[in-house]
């Protein structure tokens, strides 16, 4: 797992898909285990407060994440931002990385702490115009989805919208995802016709990327059932 979730879906057939899933099923048990020797190495050899423990800790969490043990992984997590300590870039990963487990946990004041920490530490040293910082942001605004506050997640979308498309342009994946994201939050809103050139936005970079073709297909339902016709969208 990256440290941000996954923007792209893959266009696997089912008993593809569960055999992948079984092989990743096996390789993640694996990946947990060779982690906590690796760290029982780092703690022997380097002792708790080394960056190289800390760093083995922040691997066992990602390798715990991919194995669904989402306690286990910000328990990893809150033990590397403790050795990283506050104005570390890795502890803002690590924060990063805690936010996203502990909303897997469903922990989601946990949640929200570790990930305005992590922005914090990000805006300072990187600037808030950098990918990982906006990356931050952006999982700060899924929190507020979980927490059902849609107004406040819109708010953050629509500034990581901005973000996204004056670092990469307007036609790249994650440009795509966020305007599908906050299209969502303001059909939620009842503000369909503010959704309405989000999809188009959206539909037009899947339109040009092969690997998005499953998103298109998606999307291009999701209009049909919430009665948007793509005739009525304004290509931006």
């Amino acid at each position: 797992m990256s440290e941000v979730s996954w923007d792209a879906q893959d266009d696997a057939t089912s008993s593809e898909s569960l055999a992948l899933s079984s092989s990743w099923e096996i390789l993640a048990v694996r990946e947990v285990e060779f982690w906590e020797k690796v760290l029982k190495d780092r703690l022997q050899r380097r002792g708790l407060s080394s960056f190289e423990t800390a760093e083995a800790y922040s691997n066992l969490g990602v390798a715990q994440m991919n194995s669904t043990l989402f306690v286990n992984a910000c328990t990893s997590f809150t033990k590397a931002t403790e050795i990283f300590g506050e104005s570390h870039l890795g502890v803002a990963k690590n924060y990063n990385l805690l936010g996203l487990a502990a909303s897997q946990a469903n922990r989601l004041d946990l949640a929200m702490e570790a990930l305005v920490s992590s922005l914090t530490v990000r805006s300072k040293i990187l600037g808030s115009c950098h990918v990982d910082t906006v990356d931050t942001f952006n999982n700060i605004g899924a929190v507020y989805s979980k927490q059902k506050d849609y107004l406040e997640a819109s708010r953050v979308f629509e500034e990581v919208l901005i973000l996204r498309q004056a670092i990469f342009g307007r036609n790249h994946p994650s440009v795509a995802v966020t305007a599908r994201t906050l299209a969502r939050l303001y059909v939620r809103l009842l503000r369909k016709e503010e959704a309405e050139p989000l999809y188009a936005l959206a539909l037009s970079t899947c339109r040009l990327e092969r690997r998005m073709k499953r998103m298109k297909s998606d999307i291009e339902q999701e209009m049909k059932r919430l009665g948007v016709e793509e005739q009525h969208v304004v290509e931006l």
